[in-house]
């Protein structure tokens, strides 16, 4: 009868024990909020910065008008050229120039056909070449899938099969194909040289085939005396194609030095300081650029230009004459903060982190604002403080330091 009563008391107490420690858990996650949220610090870059569409100029030298006679060019778009450097031929007739296309065809293949030569036998392994054709063949395009270098593939693919029926036919066949396409391409030689002039470029730079009307109207000499107006202007109507231009071959851009011209409302302009070097980014990419100068006068008119200089590499913009860009004008580099999280206590700044299953208040300087966060402080050398991967605290009540806040899993966003 002892030993059943002693049973009964020990299932009582610990049902009355459970009920209270359920107590004790409900009201401290109650006194937290049922949100309880953790945001792990992450170094991020914020900052000021103005934006806006932008107009492009360069150092650039129209090619001459060729409208007479027929010409081909060996440059493709964005190729250097040097000071002297050939971009082209000039040709007295339409006939001389397929002459030349000819010869330049018969030269290709004559180069296969020695190369073939060179390495062909009469034992030659036909399977090693059928794995050379199954795998070029696995590499033409398929939809969604295009090959970069196309004109390459192919010729790799034509050269293969063509060395499997040499190697299929018989020497004397190879033989004499090639010692008529040797004739054909001295043929060809001594009639496209004939009334043949080379275009050479009279400075380096970079070759374009786009040629538009921009290039008389935008100079690096009239640059600086373009208002706000006049660039908005030029950006809202692009060129208009001058006749001469419709034969014109392209342009050699002559420089790396370009300007990049951002028309801004005047108390933007007063952000930035004439001289300072800037980061700018333009097309998912960011250059270095200086402001050289501001155009207007911030007295009077509303809009002033933004001058920037910059060295970056133009071949990669040859074609680019206006786009959007941002200029970044102070840069802070800290952990992000949610705007809930920040809290001033005693007169001091700082946020609650999680540090085991107590609250600890650290204080924080701030650096900068948006509406969803603050950019905090982070001291990557010092001892106190926030570091990174620290779990913040937010959407919480009735915080102090070194307060237990609970035992539960914490959620993280």
């Amino acid at each position: 009868m002892l030993k059943k009563t002693f049973r009964y008391g020990r299932v009582i107490f610990g049902t009355i024990l459970a009920v209270v420690m359920a107590y004790v858990i409900y009201q401290a996650v109650n006194a937290l909020g049922s949100t309880l949220k953790t945001v792990h610090a992450s170094l991020i870059t914020a900052g000021q910065s103005v934006n806006g569409p932008a107009l492009f100029v360069r150092d650039e030298k129209l090619l001459p008008d060729l409208s007479a006679p027929v010409y081909s060019l060996n440059l493709e778009d964005g190729e250097k050229v040097s000071s002297g450097g050939s971009y082209g031929t000039v040709y007295e007739s339409a006939s001389a120039l397929n002459s030349y296309r000819e010869n330049k065809a018969a030269t290709e293949i004559a180069g296969r056909l020695e190369r073939i030569s060179s390495s062909f036998n009469d034992v030659y392994e036909i399977p090693e070449l059928n794995r050379a054709v199954t795998a070029l063949t696995a590499r033409l395009p398929s939809e969604g899938h295009p090959v970069g270098d196309l004109s390459s593939l192919k010729s790799d693919l034509a050269y293969t099969l063509l060395k499997r029926a040499y190697a299929l036919g018989d020497r004397a066949e190879l033989t004499n194909e090639l010692n008529r396409y040797v004739m054909l391409v001295d043929n060809y030689e001594r009639t496209s040289s004939m009334g043949a002039t080379a275009l050479v470029s009279s400075q380096a730079g970079y070759y374009s085939s786009c040629t538009d009307g921009y290039e008389e109207r935008l100079t690096l000499e009239n640059a600086d005396e373009l208002t706000a107006d006049k660039v908005d202007a030029i950006i809202a109507s692009p060129a208009n194609g001058d006749a001469n231009l419709s034969s014109c071959p392209g342009k050699i851009v002559t420089d790396y030095h370009w300007k990049i011209l951002l028309p801004v409302p005047a108390e933007e302009a007063a952000l930035l300081s004439p001289g300072k070097r800037y980061e700018i980014e333009l097309q998912g990419k960011t250059i270095a650029a200086s402001l050289a100068s501001v155009t207007g006068d911030p007295e009077k008119d509303e809009r002033l230009v933004l001058n920037f200089d910059t060295s970056a590499n133009v071949s990669d913009y040859l074609s680019l004459r206006t786009a959007k860009v941002r200029v970044l004008v102070e840069q802070y580099t800290g952990y992000r903060v949610p705007v809930d999280a920040l809290r001033v206590i005693d007169g001091k700044t700082g946020v609650f982190c999680l540090q085991g299953y107590v609250a600890r208040f650290v204080e924080v300087r701030v650096l900068w604002k948006t509406d969803a966060f603050y950019v905090v402080e982070a001291d990557l050398r010092g001892t106190e403080g926030l570091f990174t991967n620290d779990t913040i605290i937010i959407n919480t009540r009735g915080l102090y330091d070194g307060k237990v806040v609970t035992n539960q899993p914490q959620s993280e966003e």
